[in-house]
């Protein structure tokens, strides 16, 4: 029999989970809001030989933006580093809503092998490993309706310290 921790954790798991699926991870697959478009069209415009001077031009980038099948909302790459350009770059030939889905799954991949990588090296157990992930609510939905890097990116800082401390 589970015991009441068992069950309440389980319960905050589900309603967490719950909630990131149904407003974040649904929508995203079906639109493209804001962020994905300033990685998106950068990595377009680098896997399709455009000038990457122009980078950091509002008026060019609106345009290259329209030229990658993005019509709304508006886009800019004026805060990025030049490496941003490179993010998306595998999924650059793809239909922009293509890729919106595939990052999300990128993301969603990302987010489990954290929370697995968690687990592991705080020694905690994945239920509780899971809910903590989960707890970061709203910021860590944004980052699928958006289309944010931040699960990516947390993956790969992760990583480093697992590995360093090998």
């Amino acid at each position: 029999m589970l015991s009441p921790r068992r069950i309440v954790l389980a319960a905050a798991i589900l309603l967490s989970a719950s909630r990131l699926i149904f407003l974040y991870v649904i929508p995203s697959w079906q639109t493209i809001v804001t962020d994905f478009p300033n990685y998106y069209v950068s990595a377009w415009a680098v896997r399709h030989g455009e000038p990457l001077t122009e980078l950091y031009n509002p008026l060019w980038f609106e345009r290259a933006k329209r030229r990658a099948g993005i019509e709304r909302p508006a886009a800019l790459f004026n805060y990025f580093p030049p490496m941003n350009a490179l993010i998306m770059w595998p999924l650059a030939n793809l239909a922009p809503i293509a890729a919106k889905r595939a990052w999300t799954l990128v993301n969603i991949i990302a987010l489990m092998v954290v929370i697995h990588l968690t687990a592991k090296s705080s020694g905690l157990e994945w239920p509780a490993a899971a809910l903590i992930a989960l707890l970061a609510g709203d910021a860590l939905g944004n980052n699928f309706t958006y289309g944010q890097f931040y699960i990516v990116l947390t993956l790969l800082m992760l990583s480093a310290v697992v590995l360093s401390e090998r």
